[in-house]
């Protein structure tokens, strides 16, 4: 009867095991990436931002022509005698540069936007690829929206992800 505990206790235990290491090897790959930090350190992200920054400049120095324009013809309007002319020059100005100033802000935001999808696109793409290509079964994005609350530093690939989506984009 005591080899027969015995040899069950050693079944069970072997059970156990198979069981444990089962369950274990088939535990889905898993990790975290801080979607933050993914989107400001790509490349790709910053040079659409250089883009968007030129644009914005180019823009903001018309603007300011203008500014210059309608100060100018405000002078011009005091001091002159017969400032029908200049006030109506002036006038027209002002409507010009708040129809421009209106068109740039949108222009800028519709850009804006447009760039964003592009790199979020471009991000997706490069991380689906990594998470095939390293055997991940699922790849969580952390951005405080509530997807991801916490996530151990070990599972933490956000510096893989921004150097691969980086060797990517520059077409390593």
């Amino acid at each position: 009867m005591n080899k027969l505990t015995i040899l069950s206790a050693a079944l069970c235990c072997a059970i156990c095991l198979s069981v444990t290491g089962y369950t274990w090897m088939n535990q889905p790959k898993t990790a975290y990436v801080n979607l933050g930090e993914v989107f400001e350190s790509f490349a790709g992200k910053k040079e659409l931002a250089f883009r968007l920054d030129k644009l914005k400049n180019q823009q903001k120095s018309m603007l300011d022509s203008m500014e210059l324009t309608i100060r100018s013809l405000q002078q011009a309007a005091e001091s002159a005698k017969n400032g029908q002319a200049v006030l109506a020059k002036l006038q027209n100005t002002k409507q010009t540069y708040k129809y421009l100033n209106a068109q740039f802000s949108e222009q800028y935001q519709i850009q804006d936007e447009s760039y964003s999808e592009k790199v979020w696109t471009q991000i997706n793409q490069y991380v689906t690829d990594y998470g095939k290509d390293n055997g991940y079964d699922f790849i969580y994005g952390a951005n405080g929206n509530g997807s991801l609350m916490y996530g151990s530093s070990a599972n933490n690939i956000t510096e893989e992800i921004i150097n691969h989506i980086n060797q990517r984009y520059e077409g390593l």
